[in-house]
């Protein structure tokens, strides 16, 4: 008896068979939909810390890394840091744009329109007044950002304008961005 691999269509580096197969037990089941991501966070002196993901409950299951992913933090020089390493907002940047390229590879993907090459340029303006609470005029976080998508496909640019503003409304980041979201901060 002989078995067959069955081979599947990838567009965009993405095994559609896969994504389809996912789709479908997500829509028979949503309870797969539910994820929680898991994180640790430890300062390490200074502006210094290192995060350690390891554990995401997907759906069913528990998936535990055996060696966590680290992601490491500092500020720059001129606000008192080493400079080490990407600081908090870099790092929330790169989260966005990240998502909205993989938001923009699945939709693109979905409709079997290849993608070339995507870059995206983020530029975001701050004021660290209030972070370094010598004025309560100004917000602390982000008050302005722009998001620059260039996307190189054969595809018409109507197409592809349709995939990045669908894109947008499937990004979890932006959607955490933009959006309310419940947040309970405790001191244990």
């Amino acid at each position: 008896m002989r078995m067959e691999m069955q081979q599947h269509k990838v567009v965009n580096g993405i095994d559609m068979g896969k994504l389809e197969a996912t789709l479908n037990s997500i829509k028979r089941d949503s309870d797969l939909a539910a994820f929680r991501f898991h994180i640790v966070n430890e300062w390490k002196g200074g502006t210094k810390n290192e995060t350690s993901a390891q554990r995401i409950d997907g759906g069913p299951q528990v998936i535990i890394r055996t060696e966590p992913f680290k992601i490491r933090s500092d500020q720059p020089y001129t606000l008192m840091g080493a400079d080490s390493a990407p600081c908090a907002v870099v790092s929330l940047l790169h989260s966005l744009a990240s998502c909205l390229s993989v938001s923009i590879v699945y939709t693109a993907s979905r409709k079997d329109i290849k993608i070339n090459k995507i870059s995206i340029v983020l530029e975001g303006d701050i004021d660290v007044q209030k972070m370094l609470d010598i004025s309560d005029t100004s917000r602390p976080g982000l008050q302005k950002l722009e998001v620059g998508i260039n996307i190189d496909s054969d595809s018409p640019p109507e197409k592809i304008r349709e995939i990045v503003d669908q894109a947008q409304k499937h990004s979890i980041v932006l959607d955490a961005l933009v959006n309310q979201m419940d947040l309970n901060v405790t001191l244990h």
